[in-house]
C-alpha cells in the first residue's frame, strides 16, 4: 500500500519567505526596475542578515551587485559578459557568460 499526505493551499503553514537571508537575487523587469533598485533595496539593505543583494536586467547583460562590508554597503555593475562576480559571503564566483547563457545569444 502506497500513502502521501495531501496539503492543501489553506493548510499550507510554510513561510512564504526566507528568514535571515545572506543573498538576494532580483531578476528586474521593465515595469520592476526603478522599484528594484529604490524601495526594495532600502527595505533589503535595513536586513542585519543582508550581505549581498543582486539585480539582474534579463534583457542585456547587467548584473548590479550591491555588497556590505564594515564601512556600509558597496555597488558595483558588472556589465560585459567577459566579467566575473565574486560573492565573498559564498566564497563563489560566478562568469556572466554563464548565468546569461540561456537569455542572451552571443552573435
Amino acid at each position: 500500500m502506497w500513502w502521501s499526505p495531501v496539503i492543501r493551499p489553506n493548510e499550507d503553514t510554510r513561510p512564504r519567505t526566507l528568514q535571515n537571508p545572506e543573498l538576494i537575487v532580483e531578476v528586474t523587469s521593465d515595469s520592476t526596475q526603478a522599484r528594484d533598485h529604490s524601495d526594495k533595496l532600502a527595505a533589503y539593505t535595513d536586513l542585519d542578515s543582508l550581505r549581498e543583494y543582486w539585480t539582474i536586467d534579463p534583457e542585456k547583460a547587467l548584473l548590479t551587485q550591491y555588497t556590505r562590508d564594515a564601512d556600509g554597503w558597496r555597488v558595483h555593475s558588472h556589465t560585459a559578459l567577459s566579467d566575473t562576480v565574486e560573492s565573498n559571503t559564498f566564497n563563489l564566483e560566478v562568469s556572466l557568460r554563464d548565468l546569461y547563457a540561456l537569455v542572451i545569444r552571443e552573435e
